[in-house]
């Protein structure tokens, strides 16, 4: 079972193999306010410095006074003073947008934009004013909406408390112990009583632990006794989210008999850490002895475990879940994912081509054309990616959903109807560059039409087409080839692509045509108005759509046409396009509402 020395090795072995997810774990924990709160330390020290420079003093009177100013704003409002509630409530928001402007922090501007707008909104408190006019339209007395408001209030601390401050302990104590045993433990694993359909009832469990605990504070030796006596309640969660509450409790306790001093001499071992934590304002108890004493004292867990399984305590059936502690045979994970197994073995290996076109179709995913064996291919990577999820539990690098004695949502892994792991011919590319093109030409014209009434041919060339949207689109399918089986990585390599395009595409058509064509000054995070957030995550969701949805069912429909008058159809695009680039190299597209021009010293917005 190991003694303290044992231990504590395999805990610094654990945390050195598994330190990016557990130090995740610990800093949300110190977010939540869960525990490691004092690992913040250095950060609050940081913002009560004394020595201010004037622009901070500025700064913070700023946010001290509009704090102030919403509070008051809220205070009218409750009174019954809507009214004058909203008109503060303009006021700040005019004072918040013109001190943007002034700042001269013009990545911060207040003045355009969806996201200026929800910002301006919270801070003026005028969604509150909005909100409040609704309760008193339907008939809403004062006093009913001040109930609604506090209640609502009530509802929001106690719901965060009572769903993620006071489970979180739980959920982090079930990614130490898997990261104790097996290599790799994903994100995702922060989601696993979710995926066991458990997280009231483990919310319940810590709960009634909290509430027995505060209970027995109230008394000095209880304090310190039921302190050891429940210690064992987040990693009995952890293991067995199904237990019923009483159960837990108990079954801590019993565990803990004979064990409590132990368990505080285990704790001071580590008070040189604690004092090195003080010293260093909590920054070597956040970026490594926070999750050091949470990996052995998950050792210990384990031995104690150990020593109540070999006593054959009470209920000692709890202890269910055998392959969060060891790994699972061989034999017995070829059994339970036999399915996934099958389809793996079936799964053809990619064909290794030689030279740049092997390394073009492997890295970026573009083949000359749609060969016979495409359609393979394509079906091939469907069935792989079916596998992805469940290939590390078939190889014991990962906790094995399946062998789990929680009623965890198992659906067998097969085949889906998917088709976005696709490569596609430089014929569908072209297509899709003018598609992509149109559609952001359309996109443009559409907005124009609807805010103004008119109808105004957008961007520098004059047929209908913005190329900026479709070298995006094109790029994000090429260089984003090998992220499509994670969603995630890819959304957010294609809004860092998207702002590379966006930016320099300004900046070159500024620079060699002395004009703009787009600029977000004055809206929330833009950088030097070439790019924005807000922009930024639409075109992240719009290139989304592309890789996962749009891309595929064009390349569907122009598989359809004939070989040779998909040719065609290229060459007569590329014909037009070419021809319209010359022209407008000459003569751009420029006019109201369509560009502006700009010199050193002044940057015209053209773009809405």
């Amino acid at each position: 079972m190991g003694t303290r020395k044992e231990m504590k090795k395999r805990a610094r072995s654990t945390v050195l193999h598994h330190y990016g997810i557990l130090l995740a774990v610990c800093l949300l924990a110190a977010f939540f306010g869960t525990e490691f709160a004092d690992s913040l330390d250095f950060v609050n020290l940081s913002t009560k410095s004394k020595t201010k420079t004037h622009e901070k003093i500025l700064i913070d009177n700023t946010i001290e006074s509009q704090g102030n100013e919403l509070l008051h704003v809220v205070k009218e409002v409750l009174k019954g003073n809507l009214e004058q509630g909203e008109q503060e409530a303009k006021i700040i928001k005019k004072n918040a947008v013109e001190s943007s402007k002034e700042s001269g922090n013009k990545v911060l501007g207040r003045s355009r934009g969806h996201l200026a707008e929800i910002v301006n909104g919270v801070t003026s408190g005028s969604i509150f004013v909005k909100i409040v006019r609704v309760f008193y339209q339907i008939g809403l007395s004062k006093d009913a909406i001040i109930g609604i408001v506090v209640i609502a209030v009530m509802i929001i601390i106690v719901g965060f408390w009572f769903l993620i401050k006071n489970t979180y302990k739980a959920v982090a104590r079930r990614i130490f112990l898997e990261c104790r045993t097996y290599e790799k433990v994903t994100p995702q694993r922060f989601l696993f009583f979710i995926k066991a359909r458990k997280w009231i009832n483990v919310c319940v469990n810590m709960l009634m632990e909290y509430i027995f605990y505060f209970l027995w504070s109230l008394t000095i030796v209880g304090a310190v006794i039921k302190r050891y006596s429940y210690y064992m309640v987040p990693y009995i969660v952890a293991e067995n989210p199904d237990i019923h509450w009483r159960d837990c409790i108990n079954l801590s306790r019993k565990m803990m008999n004979g064990h409590k001093f132990e368990c505080f001499v285990y704790e001071l071992t580590f008070l040189w850490w604690d004092i090195l934590g003080i010293v260093t304002l909590g920054l070597t108890d956040l970026f490594y002895a926070n999750a050091y004493k949470t990996a052995f004292f998950s050792e210990y867990y384990t031995k104690i475990r150990s020593l109540a399984i070999e006593n054959n305590i009470e209920n000692v059936s709890m202890f269910n879940d055998v392959y969060l502690f060891e790994k699972a045979d061989t034999d017995l994970l070829k059994e339970k994912y036999a399915d996934v197994i099958k389809i793996r073995e079936e799964v053809e290996i990619e064909p290794q081509y030689k030279g740049l076109r092997g390394f073009i179709e492997k890295n970026f995913g573009i083949t000359l054309h749609n060969r016979p064996d495409e359609e393979r291919f394509q079906t091939e990577k469907e069935r792989e990616l079916a596998v992805i999820a469940a290939e590390a539990a078939v190889e014991g690098k990962t906790y094995p959903d399946r062998l789990s004695p929680n009623m965890i949502a198992q659906k067998k892994e097969r085949p889906l109807k998917i088709h976005y792991l696709r490569r596609y011919s430089v014929a569908s590319l072209i297509f899709m560059f003018f598609a992509f093109s149109f559609l952001g030409w359309t996109w443009e014209v559409s907005i124009h039409l609807f805010k103004r009434g008119i109808f105004i041919n957008r961007g520098v060339l004059h047929g209908p087409w913005l190329p900026i949207y479709g070298s995006g689109g094109i790029l994000i399918l090429v260089l984003l080839y090998r992220l499509r089986k994670w969603p995630i990585l890819e959304f957010l390599a294609t809004i860092f692509i998207c702002g590379v395009v966006e930016y320099f595409t300004s900046y070159y058509l500024e620079l060699t045509k002395g004009m703009r064509w787009w600029d977000y000054s004055g809206y929330f995070l833009n950088l030097n108005g070439r790019i924005c957030a807000e922009g930024l995550f639409v075109f992240g969701v719009g290139g989304m759509a592309i890789v996962y949805i749009v891309a595929p069912i064009i390349d569907n429909l122009f598989r359809r046409v004939n070989f040779k008058i998909t040719v065609i159809i290229c060459i007569v695009l590329l014909t037009l396009f070419v021809s319209d680039q010359i022209y407008s190299r000459k003569y751009p597209n420029s006019g109201k509402g369509i560009a502006k021009k700009v010199n050193n010293s002044v940057q015209l917005n053209v773009k809405s």
